[in-house]
């Protein structure tokens, strides 16, 4: 009797152990999916871009970096203002992420392996006294009054510079603005997040705001 008692206690303590072994279960594996919305986090923008240029366009990049970096904390935009040519040397030997220019690049710059960007136009203004009679002047005159070949105000006359003819081109006294990058080369995603902040329509009004025409749709 006593040994069927032991056989017997002896097999509840063997069924208790296994059923605590088996109530064991692996702890979940930690992922990055947002308990609220169900869906995976990502990192914020974070680094560096440099610009390095035109220093006529040290308004609309100072706007536009502004406001990057605002809505990015966790990056810093630098403006170098060493002028169109130097700009575009930078952008070539990589020295400054986008280059920036005042002017068109030449072919022999798209040659060598440079992609411009018309962030902007500028159209350019030529002020005369407001007690000149004088009120408008053709870009052929204002080249005549440069050369010397118009020496006197009652010569001269012309239609006025609006934001619309600046962007079809009437008026042609004007210069783009340019994002100057290497033709094929992938920028850092800072420097990509910026270049597509600053070509979109949302830039339009930052653009504006700095005395420059925007020409995103």
């Amino acid at each position: 009797m006593k040994k069927t008692l032991a056989l017997l206690l002896t097999l509840a303590l063997s069924m208790a152990a296994l059923t605590g072994c088996g109530s064991k279960t692996d702890a979940p594996a930690a992922d990055s999916t947002d308990s609220t919305t169900g869906t995976e986090t990502s990192a914020a923008l974070s680094g560096s871009v440099s610009t390095n240029g035109s220093t006529s366009m040290e308004k609309v990049i100072g706007i536009l970096s502004e406001q990057f970096m605002a809505d990015n904390s966790g990056v810093s935009v630098t403006y170098d203002p060493t002028g169109s040519g130097a700009g575009i040397e930078a952008a070539s030997n990589g020295s400054a992420d986008i280059g920036l220019s005042s002017r068109a690049l030449k072919d022999e710059e798209i040659a060598g392996g440079l992609t411009g960007t018309t962030v902007a136009l500028d159209g350019i203004a030529v002020i005369v006294n407001a007690g000149s009679k004088v009120e408008d002047l053709s870009v052929e005159q204002i080249a005549q009054i440069f050369t010397g070949e118009i020496t006197d105000w009652s010569e001269v006359g012309g239609e006025a510079g609006t934001e619309e003819t600046v962007l079809d081109g009437s008026y042609a006294i004007q210069r783009p603005f340019v994002l100057v990058t290497r033709t094929g080369e992938a920028l850092s995603p800072a420097a990509q997040a910026f270049f597509d902040f600053a070509t979109s329509s949302a830039a339009n009004d930052l653009i504006k705001s700095a005395g420059a025409v925007p020409v995103a749709q």
